[in-house]
């Protein structure tokens, strides 16, 4: 039987086909969370007055990993942190409100602020993300597992050089014309029922690689950042107090850019032998999404300072010279040797 093209392969619930594989999980994400427990609640609903304010919003300080409520007073922006409301205003640990003062600093870690009334992250309720991705990303996480599994078939070997365009190389006769043999050959080796069952499972793990595929393309705009330092860096060579500034910007978010890109070796490391990811999809789904957890951390705090660098003309000038200065700021804040913020810290 012919199962549907990779694109348009019907896709069942989350977890459902997860659910129908067993095996060893891989080695743990760094930071992943824990399975929540049940959720009874979706939204973030307080009983206090307090968290009534205008303006009130939840935040977390990156620097001192500290959560406070912000709020808006006399025009003025003022905080308090969570303990102190909860010493302040008699709000006890096991009450409805500590409960959820103490879901808002597990949340905080998944999205950059919280307002009352907002919803709960996904990441704590199913695991799923609370962001959202493009279908390209998708489809070229769908491309990069469809190419592996032909190549398991035909090579007995299904690793991707890092460099290879997917996009494109799945467009070869050779690739797509052997998609659906390759699906009845897994299905065969794994003990599944049909091929459809397999073209779903891609397509399931397929969803959750993507949000770590637009994660690489954020990396990827990071790294220019460090590119123009580099280039600024040697038209600004004899100014040395521009220079110098630029030269440690540079020297700080290098580390935590190898970092970033660790992680990403590693995932692609896990899930390079498809039929051994697809044998333990469940134990691969948790592992693919305590990494993108940790990864996205990184987002949050770097924000779109890549955007600004994209669109530099780097050159000698004062738009080039206030962005270095902007960046030199960042890393210095949370990249010097005394508080060096890491992936997967919580």
């Amino acid at each position: 039987m012919e199962v549907q093209t990779p694109i348009d392969v019907v896709q069942r619930p989350p977890g459902t086909l997860a659910a129908e594989t067993e095996g060893s999980a891989p080695p743990a994400a760094e930071g992943a969370p824990a399975p929540p427990p049940e959720a009874t609640n979706t939204v973030f609903r307080f009983r206090h007055k307090v968290f009534d304010v205008p303006g009130a919003v939840f935040r977390k300080d990156r620097i001192s990993d500290r959560v406070g409520l912000y709020m808006q007073l006399g025009g003025n922006e003022a905080s308090i942190e969570l303990t102190q409301i909860a010493h302040s205003f008699g709000i006890e640990p096991d009450s409805e409100d500590g409960e959820m003062m103490r879901l808002v600093e597990k949340s905080l870690r998944y999205v950059r602020e919280i307002h009352p009334g907002d919803s709960i992250p996904n990441e704590l309720l199913d695991g799923s993300a609370s962001w959202v991705i493009e279908p390209r990303h998708i489809e070229r996480s769908r491309s990069k597992l469809l190419i592996q599994l032909v190549r398991w078939m035909t090579d007995g070997n299904s690793a991707i050089d890092d460099d290879v365009d997917v996009i494109k190389l799945i467009q070869r006769p050779e690739i797509r014309e052997r998609i659906n043999e390759a699906f009845g050959a897994a299905a065969a080796k794994l003990g599944l029922p049909d091929k459809q069952t397999v073209a779903d499972m891609i397509a399931q793990l397929a969803n959750e690689l993507g949000y770590v595929e637009a994660l690489r393309d954020k990396l990827a705009q990071y790294m220019v950042i460090r590119k123009k330092l580099k280039e600024l860096i040697q038209i600004y060579r004899k100014d040395r107090r521009l220079a110098d500034n630029m030269v440690r910007a540079e020297q700080l978010i290098t580390p935590p850019l190898a970092e970033m890109r660790e992680k990403f070796t590693l995932v692609d490391a896990q899930t390079a032998e498809v039929l051994s990811t697809l044998r333990r999809l469940q134990a691969t789904i948790e592992f693919v999404r305590g990494a993108r957890d940790s990864m996205r951390e990184f987002v949050l705090l770097w924000g779109d300072l890549d955007l600004q660098w994209l669109d530099l003309r780097v050159d000698r000038g004062s738009a080039a010279e206030m962005l270095a200065a902007r960046t030199y700021r960042f890393a210095a804040t949370y990249y010097t040797a005394a508080q060096r913020w890491s992936l997967g810290a919580g």
